[in-house]
């Protein structure tokens, strides 16, 4: 298995993290997104989007993060799509809120916060990261009020705690305050870190 790759890009920590815990050898690729290179040659003749990550294995060529663990799981581990049908809608429904809602809410508050100023050189704009971290506010109660007496999203440890655990990651780096009144949220991330292995950000990949 080849995986390309960024160990900050959460997308690409959900498909790391998933190989490791599944104990699945892999080659990892760095793309550097600093320096552009997804819009370059190699990853374009991979994937049209010009993102990563791409898993390259079983003579297919994958892009889509969640569709990519969804496989991963399915042929390797498919205790983390969950225990029954009513679990599976359980990991189902988070990892489409990942999607839909936490995700893009955290990458918003670190592009503009933390990404953008360090590629442009300029101070990151105040007001506008006043307005997406109001945007991520709105969505942390939901995910705390999940985890009230509950240790991961669903029956057991699964895919949805992958997804929303690379977000979280993510989150932690570009507005920790956030969580100060989270506990739930902190102890879940903490467990999370304890799982075999996590990929956090900017851990090197460990084939």
């Amino acid at each position: 298995m080849q995986l390309y790759g960024h160990p900050f890009s959460y997308n690409s920590r959900k498909v790391e993290t998933t190989l490791r815990h599944l104990d699945l050898p892999f080659e990892f690729t760095l793309v550097d997104l600093a320096k552009g290179e997804q819009r370059g040659p190699v990853v374009g003749a991979l994937n049209p989007n010009h993102k990563v990550p791409v898993l390259v294995a079983d003579g297919l060529t994958m892009w889509e993060s969640t569709a990519i663990i969804r496989y991963l799981a399915g042929k390797h581990g498919p205790r983390l799509l969950g225990a029954d049908l009513a679990d599976r809608f359980e990991v189902d429904r988070w990892l489409s809120w990942q999607l839909a809602e936490f995700g893009p809410a955290t990458s918003a508050v670190n592009w503009l916060s933390r990404i953008q100023p360090m590629l442009s050189g300029q101070p990151a704009d105040p007001e506008a990261v006043v307005r997406v971290k109001a945007e991520l506010a709105r969505r942390v109660p939901i995910l705390e009020n999940r985890l009230r007496d509950r240790e991961w999203l669903a029956a057991g440890f699964s895919l949805a705690d992958i997804a929303l655990g690379a977000v979280t990651d993510t989150m932690m780096g570009a507005a920790p305050e956030l969580l100060a009144d989270a506990p739930n949220i902190t102890r879940w991330h903490a467990a999370l870190h304890a799982t075999h292995g996590w990929a956090g950000p900017g851990a090197p990949p460990r084939p």
